[in-house]
């Protein structure tokens, strides 16, 4: 299991997915939806690394896409809105 997170600011962090990791079914694993979200039609290629979970000063990292990749999880975890049947 996989949890992935970004921070919005100083102390407040989203929890934008939680998901298994498995490479075999890419229907099912968090990192094939994440790179659905940020754009990308398959993953990076090469090794992944993480990055620092604090700045130089200890607080936790402040990018300007974090709203953006906020509101695409929450959009892929909206379902489907039914269309009403005309009367």
């Amino acid at each position: 299991m996989r949890v992935v997170v970004a921070f919005k600011e100083p102390g407040h962090a989203w929890v934008l997915m939680l998901g298994p990791h498995d490479e075999r079914n890419r229907t099912y694993d968090v990192y094939t939806s994440l790179w659905e979200v940020c754009g990308l039609d398959a993953p990076p290629v090469g090794e992944r690394t993480k990055p620092a979970c604090c700045d130089d000063g200890g607080a936790d990292p402040n990018l300007p896409e974090t709203d953006d990749l906020v509101t695409r999880c929450r959009d892929l975890a909206k379902p489907p809105r039914r269309r009403k049947r005309p009367s």
